[in-house]
């Protein structure tokens, strides 16, 4: 929410009119069903990545950072186009209130919690090692 209304106070009307203050929301011809799946595959594969470089003692602690930041980017770029590339519910809902836009709301909150539980579960099922806790 303070991002979007630093953006208000930095280029004013036309930034809360134009760019409804960084709110997300499909692109045009984007249905609600295409726009959850890209923000669940993307946020799957953020979490997976965060999940894996962070907690498996297999991976390097110097590689962690590079691969986030890659994921995150990558995920930006393959979902910016279509839904704005929110990959987190508070980026998305920040704004959305902030801007009073509120399209698709809730592509915003599902696909993410969605792509992030099965990241989970993935990981732990299939990648963790078996004598893990």
């Amino acid at each position: 929410m303070l991002g979007a209304l630093g953006t208000w106070a930095a280029f004013g009307a036309r930034g809360r009119d134009q760019a409804s203050l960084a709110a997300t929301a499909p692109a045009a011809g984007v249905g609600s069903l295409q726009a959850l799946v890209v923000e669940a595959v993307v946020t799957f594969v953020l979490v997976f990545v965060v999940i894996s470089v962070a907690t498996d003692e297999r991976v390097e602690g110097a590689v962690a950072p590079i691969a986030v930041g890659a994921a995150l980017a990558v995920g930006v770029f393959v979902a910016g186009p279509v839904t704005g590339g929110a990959v987190n519910p508070v980026r998305a809902l920040g704004p959305m209130l902030v801007s009073g836009s509120f399209a698709a709301w809730w592509v915003y909150l599902v696909g993410p919690v969605v792509g992030g539980v099965v990241a989970a579960v993935v990981y732990d099922r299939f990648v963790r090692k078996a004598d893990s806790p």
